[in-house]
């Protein structure tokens, strides 16, 4: 039910003028009106009123808007507003060696983020716990749409009745608002993407794991799916998993040509949005964001090489550690014998993985595609346990990584070779006392003469 305002003499904000100039101290500001009180007034998160004020609606629906800054806890952004996730993902990204000077609503080219949008804190909070805020990889941005603004609210419709269950609160307008800044609609409702993968997967599920096969896709089947769109709303609470435009052109495959700008531009029209959501789904155990944001993603053979080299053989401003390891996870978050080793992945992070684990990946069934047939992988989920030092020395690291992009011909054939060499072991498995037997096996007490 709607809240109805009506003007009100008695209100805060009618006084006379005139009755104020003999008043002084704090008692007195009581009794001005927003507009009086100028820049002093300041409305907070928690102090939000429910009810705007005739003659100072204007002013105190401002200073809520831009006062109620983002605020990070560990992996996660808490954000307020619409226009705090506008900016984020309307903002042109920084590159990433300015990360570190970035502003708190700016993304990096290249990264891969995720959104919580939701209608209870009490919910998400109990959800998103420790684990989440100091494990995941990725950076997670959370918005309660049912504690937006007034003046966000009102604007799109919604309902603001305090006593009302929160979804009610989140009216068809706002959903449809955070649609359109995410650019969701293509996934909601199976439009398929222009440039997006050509070809499906052919899953078997056994008790051993779930075997994968591509098939290549029909343009005739396309055609047909965008025939039978049916409109589709975002369900409360949402994960929206999204890639960021700019980074190399070689690190996103198939699933997109975001690697420039020009590319986007080509295909929506227009800039903004700096990227392209990848997954959305109704968010109802953490499990599934874990299965996603954990570990840091990979997309293509050399995506995996890049990460490798920039954050363990060549990290800025630092030594080489040498006697490192590579671990990767092969899964996908649809794969019930891979969510059983993502309900203790946050144990074994913890606890099961060695020192010498410098660097930790996860290629998504789904978006990985290139790294499943380099590897050859066929069942998921699989673990690759690769000897970082063997792939240091397996060419010219220095042209691919202050490369544009592309290191094509000798240079990069020898990295994927280097890559293939550098492969300790693999096993196939969803049991977590043999992972970690795999694990301990080939990373304590091994030397580089025993092991080549």
């Amino acid at each position: 039910m709607k809240r109805s305002v009506s003007n009100n003499s008695n209100m805060v904000g009618s006084q006379n003028d005139d009755s104020n100039d003999e008043c002084e101290g704090e008692v007195c500001e009581l009794f001005k009106s927003p507009a009086q009180l100028g820049g002093k007034l300041q409305v907070g998160v928690d102090s939000r009123p429910d009810v705007p004020v005739s003659n100072g609606q204007k002013t105190s629906l401002h200073a809520e808007c831009t006062n109620s800054t983002a605020s990070v806890d560990g992996a996660i952004t808490t954000l307020h507003t619409l226009q705090q996730l506008k900016e984020l993902f309307h903002t042109p990204p920084v590159e990433l060696e300015a990360q570190a000077k970035a502003p708190l609503l700016q993304l990096c080219a290249g990264e891969t983020v995720f959104v919580v949008l939701h209608s209870n804190k009490e919910e998400i909070e109990g959800m998103l716990g420790n684990v989440t805020k100091k494990l995941s990889a990725c950076r997670i941005f959370c918005l309660d749409l049912s504690a937006l603004p007034l003046a966000e609210r009102s604007g799109a419709g919604a309902q603001i009745t305090p006593n009302s269950a929160s979804v009610d609160r989140v009216g068809d307008v706002i959903l449809q608002r955070v649609t359109k800044i995410l650019d969701l609609n293509s996934l909601l409702n199976g439009t398929p993407s222009a440039e997006g993968p050509s070809q499906s997967l052919s899953i078997k599920h056994s008790s051993a794991g779930a075997q994968v096969e591509f098939e290549n896709v029909a343009s005739s089947a396309q055609s047909s799916a965008k025939d039978e769109i049916c409109h589709h709303e975002l369900t409360l609470p949402s994960m929206v998993m999204w890639r960021v435009a700019g980074g190399p052109v070689d690190e996103y495959g198939d699933i997109t040509a975001m690697g420039s700008y020009e590319a986007i531009q080509s295909e929506v029209g227009s800039v903004p949005p700096y990227g392209k959501p990848l997954v959305v789904k109704e968010l109802q155990t953490v499990d599934q964001l874990h299965s996603l944001s954990l570990l840091a993603p990979v997309y293509t053979v050399e995506h995996l090489l890049r990460k490798i080299g920039e954050t363990v053989l060549f990290p800025p401003g630092n030594d080489t550690p040498s006697g490192t390891h590579t671990f990767i996870y092969m899964g996908a978050s649809w794969c019930p014998p891979c969510m059983r080793v993502v309900a203790s992945l946050p144990t074994m992070m913890k606890e099961g993985f060695p020192h010498s684990f410098a660097c930790v990946v996860k290629a998504d069934m789904d978006f990985a595609e290139p790294l499943y047939k380099f590897f050859g992988v066929e069942i998921i989920p699989t673990f690759i346990l690769l000897n970082n030092d063997v792939l240091k020395g397996a060419g010219d690291w220095s042209a691919f990584l202050k490369g544009s992009g592309k290191c094509m011909g000798t240079c990069l054939e020898q990295l994927r070779e280097g890559l293939r060499r550098s492969k300790i072991g693999q096993i196939q498995n969803s049991k977590v006392p043999l992972i970690q037997s795999f694990i301990d096996n080939h990373t304590k007490g091994l030397s580089f003469d025993e092991e080549f």
